[in-house]
């Protein structure tokens, strides 16, 4: 290995005997020591010109985020077959670059099988100007100690940590028995990182970049390769800008601080983060805060479809819980902008606590789990989410409201879920005591879901909106099911079409304000329905995404005393959305309406089945009974058409 000269770079030859007493190389040859002398002319013109073309490269980057430190200590170093270094506070000695003084460095060439150490109680701010560090048996740049860590990517530099896949553990304050450092780039001060540079991280012993305490990335393109995790802020993380690639073993960023009030969170606000992890995509500890950016996330971890919340293991605050989450909290999660494309193997976005969603763009894919899950309130005030596959779309374990938005869901099972409770038989889950209502006040919402459209454990009310569920065909779910043991069905705004088979069928309310039809109708997918008033006008005008039994439409335009013809097989031209067409389309019939309704109830039902809900099982069907054109359908001797309830 060629013998590396460190050359000093002053403002004077007086102060020469000063400086190479403040900063020093250990790796010089001490033999070499008078030549070195008698040529250090000709090294102080070489280094200087270095110097210089640092300093201009730092006047011209003109960085939108700058963090001034008090220290005035400003040092540059150089390291390559020479080592120049200019400034004091800092030492290079077997490979180790070791800072042990507050303030500014700015590093540039490369460190082969060593690292940066950094000891002071004082702020230390990097400058990596082009500047790569491996080691193979250890971390590439550990802070130690510091007030706090400052990384700056100097603009149009590439920057590169990579440590080894084996520690050695046998450097500074290192310990096999702690496991620290594990990462590497490894801080336990908090850690702020900007610039306009690039900075490429590779963990191959565990993870790319921990910081023990606070973690902020500003600014950067910064890519993390991790055999575990990507990137860890133990306290908290936040990302306001930047370009993010994280490619992880194990999850993809996260906070481990589940127990101390005010840490473990994560706040996203700005950048454009993409994360491929084998666990969760993103994971919070505590409380997880999206207000803007740009976020997509893969998760392939292999998770038991139709497992709990939790993925293999419950406890969410270890280090590895095995779940393959895109997006996770272990408190309240919240949503106000930003976009977020989530394709994942579990939950695509879970929350421990209550979770709001008040705007932002959600594209959620889950392979065998529920496209958002969350375990308090669910709340959705504004936003787009879009769940284009899942078990179940949305479900909360206690109340779940929506007030706006736009909502479109896909699943193999439950379209919305208010869920837990007593439904769930010999369950243990606390979320049992919570209350499972749903709120629909407005927003739209399109729903196709083999499952049932609309679940909940307690009441559906729905007050406004526009609510369009494509149901079950077949079996044991309906596009409605409210909770048992008196709940309802209550309808008093918006419009609602409910499409669905026939078995389990529920009706809305005779409580209901608004009218309602429930209607037995034999349709084939791609079928239109149309009901139209006594003088021709239509009131609803819709095709079904697949086979139909039994739908419940519920509209502001149903008027009582009115007289209202059902027609299925017409053909219909105008404008369309999920099947529901404005009520100016044209629409062409053929033969005789399936039934004629005449309103003198809020709730006017044709045919057998659906009951009004409420009863043990979720007041499934009614008995049987007439199929005329009487108002109510008069099925079971009762002129409301039954109320399904078992004892």
């Amino acid at each position: 290995m060629k013998s590396k000269k460190t050359a000093f770079i002053l403002a004077g030859a007086v102060m020469l005997s000063a400086v190479l007493g403040g900063c020093s190389s250990s790796d010089a040859d001490p033999d070499a020591t008078a030549a070195e002398s008698g040529t250090a002319a000709s090294e102080s013109v070489a280094a200087s010109a270095a110097v210089t073309t640092l300093a201009q490269q730092e006047q011209q980057s003109a960085d939108t985020v700058t963090h001034d430190i008090k220290e005035t200590n400003v040092c540059t170093v150089d390291i390559g077959d020479d080592v120049f270094i200019s400034g004091s506070g800092v030492s290079y000695e077997k490979n180790v670059l070791s800072v042990s003084k507050g303030g500014t460095y700015t590093l540039s060439g490369s460190i082969s099988d060593g690292f940066v150490y950094i000891d002071t109680d004082e702020n230390v701010k990097l400058i990596l100007n082009g500047f790569s560090v491996s080691n193979s048996s250890g971390c590439a740049l550990y802070c130690y100690n510091a007030k706090n860590l400052y990384v700056e990517l100097k603009a149009n530099t590439e920057n590169k940590l990579e440590d080894g896949a084996v520690y050695s553990f046998e450097e500074k304050n290192q310990s096999s028995v702690d496991n620290e450092p594990n990462a590497a780039l490894y801080s336990k001060a908090d850690l702020f990182i900007y610039g306009t540079g690039s900075l490429k991280v590779t963990g191959n012993y565990g993870l790319a970049i921990r910081c023990n305490d606070d973690l902020a990335i500003e600014q950067g393109t910064i890519a993390a390769d991790a055999a575990e995790n990507g990137i860890r802020g133990s306290d908290s993380v936040k990302i306001s800008g930047g370009s993010i690639t994280v490619n992880a073993k194990k999850d993809g960023i996260k906070t481990t601080n589940d127990t101390d009030s005010g840490k473990g969170d994560i706040d996203i606000s700005g950048g454009k983060i993409t994360v491929n992890a084998e666990e969760d995509g993103i994971q919070a500890a505590q409380s997880l805060s999206v207000s803007g950016g740009e976020i997509n996330i893969v998760t392939t971890g292999e998770v038991a479809s139709g497992g709990n919340d939790w993925g293999w293991f419950r406890n969410s605050g270890s280090e590895n819980d095995g779940t393959s989450k895109g997006i996770k909290s272990g408190g309240a999660m919240s949503v106000s902008g930003g976009k977020i494309s989530v394709s994942s193997t579990d939950h695509c976005v879970h929350s421990a606590s209550e979770l709001n969603i008040s705007g932002g763009e959600l594209v959620l894919d889950s392979s065998a789990g529920k496209g958002i899950s969350s375990h308090g309130d669910l709340t959705v005030d504004g936003g787009k989410i879009d769940v284009l596959n899942s078990t179940e779309g949305i479900e909360s374990k206690a109340l779940f409201t929506i007030n706006g938005g736009e909502i479109s869901v896909n699943a193999s099972d439950d379209g919305l879920n208010s869920g837990g409770g007593s439904d769930q038989w010999g369950s243990t889950n606390s979320d049992d005591t919570q209350t499972h209502d749903m709120f629909i006040n407005g927003g739209y919402i399109y729903i196709n879901a083999s499952g049932d459209g609309i679940d909940s454990n307690g009441n559906i009310a729905v007050s406004g909106g526009t609510v369009i569920i494509n149901g079950p065909t077949s079996g044991g779910d309906g596009a409605l099911d409210c909770g048992d043991r008196n709940c309802s069905i209550n309808i008093t705004g918006g419009l609602l079409i409910a499409a669905g088979s026939l078995q389990m069928a529920e009706n809305p309310s005779q409580s209901s304000t608004q009218n309602c039809f429930g209607i037995q109708v034999n349709m084939k997918e791609g079928e239109t329905l149309a009901i139209q008033d006594s003088k021709g006008n239509n009131t609803v005008v819709f095709t079904a995404a697949k086979q139909v039994q039994h739908i419940v439409i519920s509209s502001p335009d149903i008027e009582n005393g009115e007289s209202y013809k059902v027609y299925t097989g017409v053909t219909a031209e105008g404008s369309e959305k999920n099947g529901l067409y404005d009520n100016d389309a044209r629409v062409t019939v053929s033969g005789d309406p399936v039934c004629t309704l005449t309103v003198s109830s809020s709730v006017t039902v044709y045919g057998s089945g659906g009951g009004f809900g409420g009863g043990f099982g979720g007041g499934h069907g009614g008995g049987p009974g007439g199929f005329g054109d009487a108002p109510g359908g008069g099925f079971g001797g009762n002129p409301d058409g039954g109320f399904g309830q078992r004892p």
